[in-house]
């Protein structure tokens, strides 16, 4: 509809490739995920630094990861993919458990939550609430928050906003929750019924599990936990 009504408004000889695109638009989101993990801009923003690399004009691509190896002579193989920052004491903790640390904000690869208004809403399963605090029980990172009671669409038209995880909520309940990561015990049917406990996000269903490369007990507990 879009793309009809911008050929009616600027002329069909104005709808380019990129006006066609938009046609597209929801299939790609359908099939690569949010528009703001699969758009380019980043890439042809990159562009620009690349092409001041490159000094000659012949071997382009070896100028570049010349440049790139003077600039990045190690990279990690592995990185953390969440870090706490900030560290505090003012709590809220959680009752009847032992807190070693406490901390004001979670930041990840993709997006940033502390416990600042506008910064601290997060969703819960099907819940929307509010973090007050990030801690460290034993060697578990958690997050406190604290539920809504209520919860609505925030618009009705042109669709249910709830569909995009848009919301309007009021009454907090007042009961200070944590999170902790679940675990499953997995039963090895092909080797005598051995058991051993992993976390439930390394689960494929019901019948298999991700399981690390480790042979040395020490680095399958230190994965685990």
């Amino acid at each position: 509809m879009l793309v009809e009504h911008y050929g009616k408004l600027y002329g069909r000889d104005m709808i380019t490739h990129n006006v066609h695109g938009l046609v597209h638009l929801s299939e790609d989101a359908k099939q690569f995920g949010p528009l703001d993990s699969i758009y380019c801009f980043p890439f042809e923003n990159f562009l620009g630094q690349l092409k001041r690399m490159v000094r000659k004009p012949f071997s382009s691509l070896e100028q570049v990861v010349r440049r790139l190896s003077e600039h990045h002579p190690e990279i990690p193989c592995e990185q953390k993919k969440h870090s706490l920052r900030k560290p505090h004491f003012d709590g809220p903790i959680p009752r009847n458990v032992v807190v070693t640390r406490q901390y004001m904000e979670l930041q990840t690869e993709n997006y940033v939550v502390n416990i600042s208004s506008g910064n601290n809403c997060i969703q819960v399963g099907s819940d929307i609430a509010i973090v007050h605090n990030f801690c460290i029980l034993g060697e578990v990172s958690t997050v406190v928050y604290e539920r809504f009671a209520v919860k609505h669409d925030f618009y009705l038209y042109p669709l249910l906003s709830s569909k995009l995880g848009v919301y309007k909520v009021s009454r907090p309940t007042g009961i200070i929750a944590f999170s902790m990561p679940s675990f499953a015990i997995v039963v090895f049917t092909e080797d005598n019924d051995a058991v051993s406990l992993v976390p439930e996000v390394w689960c494929i269903g019901k019948d298999n599990c991700y399981w690390p490369p480790y042979k040395s007990l020490l680095k399958f507990e230190r994965a685990v936990r």
